[in-house]
């Protein structure tokens, strides 16, 4: 019996000594795994101050054969269905990128995120890891190392791909990582933020230093103002133009305290603004102008279930049997022509969805889609009546048609009795060379989830640039120094503060 004790003891402190030694091995191994994680982070972000910037499509900067190419990413993105990521935007083929959307407290004025989870929480490096590195489930833990480096939330990841060599792993060329991202501000669900904040001096004071503090807190290069829509109220379409107005002076004040009064540094200015003439014709665009650096001109949703006929919702032209919906080329003359707006500071914007109509009454496929009656609208997107993402089109079963004249897409189900209008690679290559031919700025679509992520050859993004000579492409505002000692000296614990240092 004694016997047996004394072994029953020897077993047991080697058993625990075993256990106490593997638990110390294991925080070695941790250790000098999360240190080499932070020792390859850190080369990748020295590293990305030497990009080349050659690549199959040059990127040569800003002059007048650049082009933008934007696009909208929405927070809501990384839930499904949609589990679309940061790193699942074609950032090869992009100049700016606008985040979207932060929204404005009603009660306060102050501008803030609409979705903390999303922004700041979400572990959105999982993802990525596995595609990157083809890892299986088993081996997602390398991410907890990022964790101990990496900020997390759909806006820690964009800062980490344009601050590091990430992208390279995704045998992308160089010069992905050089691009800008946007605060957006506003959309359609917030619309009614804006009239409120304009009409009191204390809340419009309150947005102001709130969004160009969220601006450099969450590592954009600057801000986007989507307001749906200012009224032609005596009221709203100058406050608009103050709006901006004092939006541009809080950050050439901010240029000026981090760069110095000569620098060219420069944080960007935008607004979306509609393509619609009735919504556009009382605004004081061209004071506005003096403000923005690029007008995202929406140019899509001229139809949808508010319409009395079938119509195409993104044409470039009008069809031969509508002419009273409106077209893209309606608002770039408007803007040009009119309101004397540079033609080079105007984006075309463009959608990477459809608009659907239902029960409509069609015989033949050969017959004209375009005004007739309809009842209901149908959609295949979750939680938005009516729409098919681009890369739903076209309708099962059906083949692909094209309205040349117009330069639209649509698909057409005629036993369902349905029928989708949209942009599709043909749109996008005349829609280009309007851009071209117009000497515009470029194009944006609205949002990244909807194009196709892995078919290049149905891209819109990818057709679309495909067409252009070459992109502006220019790295992040935050890849100088100034900006990371300003940084450090104002948001030591802030999101960004670990990958800054």
């Amino acid at each position: 019996m004694k016997h047996s004790v004394i072994l029953n003891t020897l077993f047991l402190g080697f058993f625990i000594g075993f256990i106490v030694e593997m638990v110390f091995l294991q925080r070695v191994w941790r250790k000098k795994t999360t240190d080499a994680f932070k020792g390859v982070f850190n080369q990748e972000a020295s590293d990305s101050a030497k990009v080349s910037h050659d690549s199959d499509m040059k990127n040569v900067g800003e002059n007048d054969k650049s082009y933008v190419s934007g696009v909208y990413y929405s927070n809501w993105s990384p839930f499904p269905p949609r589990s679309h990521f940061p790193h699942d935007v074609n950032l090869e083929r992009i100049t700016h990128l606008y985040y979207s959307f932060f929204i404005i407290d009603q009660d306060t004025g102050e501008c803030k995120s609409s979705d903390e989870w999303s922004d700041f929480q979400m572990d959105t490096y999982k993802d990525w890891y596995a595609k990157s590195y083809g890892l299986h489930d088993e081996n997602r833990h390398h991410s907890h190392d990022a964790k101990e480096v990496l900020p997390m939330g759909c806006l820690g990841e964009l800062f980490y791909l344009r601050k590091a060599r990430h992208l390279s792993k995704l045998n992308i060329t160089d010069g992905a990582e050089q691009f800008s991202t946007i605060l957006s501000i506003g959309g359609w669900s917030n619309r009614q933020a804006f009239p409120v904040i304009v009409r009191d001096k204390n809340k419009m004071g309150a947005f102001i230093r709130s969004a160009v503090e969220s601006m450099v807190k969450y590592g954009f290069d600057g801000i986007d103002i989507d307001w749906e829509f200012p009224r032609n109220d005596g009221i709203e379409p100058q406050a608009y133009c103050d709006l901006m107005s004092s939006l541009k002076e809080a950050l050439s004040n901010l240029e000026k305290t981090i760069f110095g009064a000569d620098s060219e540094n420069h944080f960007l200015l935008t607004t979306a603004i509609p393509a619609l003439v009735e919504n556009l014709e009382f605004l004081p665009l061209s004071q506005v102008d003096e403000y923005v650096d690029y007008w995202n001109l929406m140019a899509y949703d001229f139809s949808g279930s508010w319409s009395s006929k079938t119509a195409y919702h993104s044409s470039l032209f009008a069809s031969k049997n509508d002419q009273t919906t409106p077209c893209t080329d309606m608002g770039v003359r408007f803007l040009i022509d009119q309101a004397k707006v540079p033609s080079r500071k105007i984006v075309l914007g463009m959608p990477a969805y459809g608009r659907g109509f239902t029960r409509v009454k069609l015989h033949a496929y050969d017959e004209p889609v375009i005004g007739h009656n309809f009842k209901g609208v149908g959609g295949a997107s979750e939680g938005e009546p009516g729409i098919w993402q681009y890369n739903q089109l076209p309708l099962n079963g059906t083949e692909e048609q094209f309205d040349a004249d117009a330069v639209s897409a649509y698909s057409i189900d005629v036993q369902k009795r349905t029928l989708v209008v949209y942009d599709n690679t043909e749109s996008m290559k005349r829609k280009a060379q309007y851009v071209m031919d117009n000497n515009l700025a470029g194009g944006f679509w609205w949002e990244s989830c909807g194009d196709y992520q892995t078919d290049k050859s149905r891209s819109l993004i990818v057709t679309f640039t495909d067409v252009l000579p070459a992109l502006d492409k220019k790295p992040s505002i935050f890849t100088r120094t100034e900006m990371a000692n300003f940084y450090a000296a104002h948001y030591p614990s802030e999101l960004l503060s670990q990958i800054l240092k």
